[in-house]
């Protein structure tokens, strides 16, 4: 099993770093932490690089949005 940083990750899936830090963020792809920098396993990410994605920004990682009260 080879470890990949997240830049590293990013050009294999052909995806931004950021989409895998928010995929790291909510578990989607499998990492260990070592001194700062995420290692991320090749088989997790072949996984996700695998399972169909719709196109468009994920709904579900958007933080909501407070509502705020009538003054």
């Amino acid at each position: 099993m080879a470890l990949y940083t997240v830049s590293e990750a990013a050009g294999m899936a052909k995806l931004s770093t950021s989409l895998i830090r928010k995929a790291l963020a909510y578990g989607k792809i499998r990492a260990v932490k070592i001194e700062g920098l995420w290692l991320i396993e090749s088989d997790s990410l072949q996984a996700f690089i695998d399972a169909p994605r719709t196109p468009g920004r994920p709904i579900g990682w958007r933080k909501p949005k407070k509502k705020r009260l009538a003054q």
